[in-house]
């Protein structure tokens, strides 16, 4: 027995908790041999035009006959793939219904994992590389979580219980934090719009999965620690000074490391670097501090054609760590971690923690409380997503008590 009956859409408005009343998506309920699939119409309503005796559109409505008449033709057309597999003797599943639905020939379809190789393809060649190994990384999980569950993973299986065993793999078989679970579930929603828009996927039940956390607080230097490592005698350790200097020029620029590890020296004009960015691929233009250009000039005249001699992010994030000990960077920071409701707590001192990325922090949050103009600063760091550059605003004490003090003049 089959059945397809037209429905809309029960999802609720995240605002109010209550159904939507406008824009809401008619479905095709379609049940067969105890499956069930959800088809998409491409129409949508506002609730009170619906007729939930009848499944169609009230005839009030403005289009009635024609909308009624699109959701009419998708029934006769799921009605009519049934029957013909029946009188076929074919066996009709989930799957055999939406190939044909998309005028997917089945013998030429590609795997799951086929289209996950074809993506990573796609992306490699428009990312950068710590992009492209976290969709490495996304696809090797999705793998141990198929593997261990048992599970043979497809679009037509993706759903809301797939979903949440996904979320529960990922937080206890790989001990994952919250903002780890966040970033893997999001390269696969990624993945599979990139599906969804080359037709390969069908099944837009992904666009409702969602998993938040809270992102972990920053960790800058303050001036005196900057200049603390600024004033560090390395004149017996050339190796560690050459460390030092790039880092500070990361902290003079809020440069990300891949950016300034690149740098070559025509990419200096005048006081001004002009390169392009590997992460946003983006053409940027940014004036140079005199303490950037001074460690320019201090290795002018250097062989190589690098603008400065960066080592690897790895080796020079060892380094790093040595650095900030001997600078006296003894400051106690605590790194938290949430893993689902759980907050765990990592104390660590300053040094611990240090890396090259802090230079590029320390450079936005300083500028942040000497309050400099908070969209001047992200044209400096080059900032696309707003969300992410104002994880920075967060105002020091001793600068909201400056300003309390020179505003609040009574």
């Amino acid at each position: 027995m089959a059945k397809a009956t037209a429905k809309l859409e029960q999802r609720k408005d995240p605002k109010t908790g209550l159904l939507r009343e406008k824009n809401v998506p008619i479905l095709i309920d379609f049940t067969f041999n105890g499956k069930r699939i959800w088809v998409q119409t491409g129409i949508s309503i506002e609730r009170k035009n619906w007729d939930n005796k009848n499944h169609r559109i009230k005839p009030s409505a403005i289009n009635s006959i024609e909308q009624n008449a699109i959701i009419q033709n998708h029934i006769a057309e799921l009605e009519k793939i049934y029957l013909d597999a029946q009188l076929n003797g074919i066996n009709v599943s989930v799957a055999y219904m939406r190939n044909n639905l998309n005028k997917i020939n089945t013998s030429n379809q590609k795997t799951f994992w086929e289209y996950y190789t074809e993506y990573i393809n796609h992306v490699r060649l428009k990312c950068a590389n710590n992009t492209l190994k976290k969709h490495n990384t996304s696809l090797d999980i999705l793998k141990k979580f198929s593997t261990t569950n048992k599970i043979a993973i497809d679009f037509d299986f993706i759903d809301t219980e797939f979903y949440q065993k996904y979320i529960v793999f990922l937080m206890n078989k790989m001990n994952h934090s919250n903002v780890t679970i966040a970033k893997y579930t999001q390269t696969l929603k990624q993945f599979l719009n990139y599906c969804s828009q080359r037709s390969y996927n069908k099944n837009m039940i992904y666009k409702t999965f969602s998993f938040s956390a809270k992102e972990p607080e920053i960790v800058a230097l303050k001036k005196d620690e900057i200049l603390a490592i600024k004033c560090l005698d390395l004149s017996n350790n050339k190796y560690l000074e050459r460390v030092r200097d790039c880092f500070l020029f990361l902290c003079f620029t809020a440069l990300r490391y891949s950016d300034a590890a690149n740098l070559k020296k025509n990419n200096l004009v005048g006081d001004t670097l002009e390169y392009v960015s590997i992460k946003t691929k983006t053409p940027v233009s940014v004036p140079l501090h005199p303490s950037a250009l001074e460690i320019i000039e201090k290795y002018r005249y250097n062989e190589s054609d690098k603008l400065l001699p960066f080592i690897s992010n790895q080796k020079m994030n060892g380094h790093l760590k040595d650095l900030g000990k001997q600078s006296g960077l003894n400051r106690d920071v605590i790194k938290v971690k949430y893993y689902g409701s759980d907050r765990r707590e990592f104390p660590r001192k300053l040094y611990e923690v240090l890396t090259t990325h802090i230079g590029r922090k320390s450079f936005i949050s300083y500028l942040f409380n000497q309050g400099m103009d908070s969209e001047l600063i992200r044209s400096l760091s080059n900032h696309k997503s707003i969300s992410s550059f104002a994880r920075y605003n967060k105002i020091q004490p001793s600068f909201q008590r400056a300003q309390l003090l020179e505003k609040l003049d009574i």
